[in-house]
């Protein structure tokens, strides 16, 4: 605005002159409407960075910083790449973490109250072949920021197949389960099989000693789905609790986004709630892409209750959708997150928000004419419409239906600092690219 300013003061001094005052009219007018289109912003941006080996073929990723530290950034990917950062993600140390039970995707990492932090993962058994090598999912705990890893927990060792797991921690200070350890995730009584009898269920499973070791698993879901990793399998389980430790969890499954809450920490559940119906369900299919998919978030607070995101197909276009409860799922309030192109596909929602700022925000490809852009959509406190930024530095092609691209990305914000990190193609390869918002 200072810049505007002197530009107007120049502009005065000069309108004896017409010629040069129609020009320099033209200017700012210009000047002007470019800033109504991109508005202003206070925040710091960093260069994207690869992370990596193009060779290595990573994708699938997940991002967190220490709280308490937020200049220590870790990175995973598939199948068992981990990225070390102390400098605030200038450089990353590499290592391959090694467990017992084996790694192979699916990673998830989080920090917890004090500093530690977990990485969640799916199991590779060496002596079953896939996919029964996935019989648990693996909890592991570092307490020196990723330099060492423990051999892990095992979760739900019962002989069938484990998949796509999320962690969630009480961090709020006055609930009875502050620093409880939560695990959500699908089980498969046998995957990918047709017969009818075989089911995929939600299950559930808690540590209340840091980590160390965790409950028996608890289903979670009234009704089972099937085993065949599509629409009518249950899958995307997600957690986040209320100020007074109760807790909600979110997936999809049958063409239906499903909600359930516990009051006494994760030993029993209600009755499973449908927060609304999903045209295509859950599993996406957009063309240039092997697989893709819309499955849920979900974050609680008593600022803005109960949100879920998601994408699913509206009026033949895959769009980021937002789901709001005030009333503790009751009721719920739908919203359009994906405006920037309205003519686009978009897919593969993460969201996460930031506490100090109150900012929510979700990271998501934007797809057309087989290009692809990473977008930032961000919804202050108070505003009735979300703020749209083209994350990625330029489009890049689709993947192809041979490349396998993972099924997540992420986004994590913490005291006004945002990290990113998603799947780009290179050379025929995927790569993961990082991002930092400050």
């Amino acid at each position: 605005m200072f810049l505007l300013s002197n530009f107007f003061q120049a502009l005065l001094i000069l309108s004896d002159n017409k010629k040069v005052s129609k020009f320099i009219l033209f200017i700012f007018i210009l000047a002007c409407s470019l800033l109504s289109i991109f508005p202003a912003s206070s925040q710091k941006t960093s260069r994207i960075k690869r992370i990596g080996k193009r060779s290595w073929h990573c994708n699938e990723p997940s991002i967190a910083f220490n709280p308490l530290n937020q200049l220590q950034i870790l990175i995973a990917t598939n199948t068992n790449h981990l990225f070390c950062s102390k400098n605030g993600g200038r450089n990353f140390r590499h290592q391959k973490v090694q467990s017992s039970f084996g790694i192979y995707g699916d990673p998830v990492l989080k920090y917890g109250l004090n500093g530690e932090c977990f990485f969640v993962h799916l199991s590779r058994n060496p002596e079953k072949n896939w996919p029964e090598w996935f019989d648990c999912i693996v909890v592991q705990k570092s307490t020196d920021h990723g330099i060492s890893w423990n051999d892990g927990a095992a979760i739900g060792l019962n002989g069938k197949m484990h998949d796509k797991p999320w962690i969630h921690i009480d961090e709020e200070i006055n609930s009875p389960y502050k620093g409880s350890i939560y695990i959500s995730w699908t089980q498969f009584d046998k995957y990918n099989s047709s017969v009818p009898g075989d089911s995929s269920q939600i299950l559930f499973s808690k540590s209340t000693d840091a980590g160390l070791h965790f409950s028996t698993p608890v289903r979670v879901n009234d009704l089972g789905g099937d085993c065949r990793d599509g629409d009518s399998t249950l899958e995307g389980a997600t957690l986040g609790n209320m100020p007074d430790g109760t807790l909600f969890m979110v997936w999809a499954g049958y063409g239906r986004l499903y909600f359930d809450k516990s009051t006494d920490g994760g030993k029993t559940w209600g009755t499973d709630q449908v927060i609304a119906s999903i045209a295509d369900g859950w599993k996406l299919e957009v063309p240039g892409f092997m697989r893709c998919n819309g499955l849920p978030f979900v974050h609680v607070s008593p600022d803005f209750g109960i949100r879920v995101v998601t994408a699913h197909d509206i009026n033949g276009r895959k769009q980021i959708m937002l789901y709001e409860s005030h009333d503790l799922g009751k009721n719920w309030k739908t919203t359009r997150v994906s405006g920037l192109n309205e003519t686009a596909d978009h897919t593969m929602p993460h969201a996460d928000w930031d506490k100090k700022s109150r900012t929510y925000r979700v990271l998501y490809y934007e797809i057309k004419n087989n290009q692809v852009q990473v977008i930032l959509s961000s919804l202050n406190p108070g505003a009735q419409k979300f703020e749209h930024h083209i994350i990625s530095r330029k489009p890049f092609e689709v993947p192809g239906e041979s490349l396998f691209f993972g099924d997540y990305i992420q986004v994590s914000t913490h005291d006004d600092v945002t990290y990113m990190v998603w799947t780009e193609v290179e050379k025929n390869q995927s790569v993961v690219k990082a991002f930092k918002l400050k």
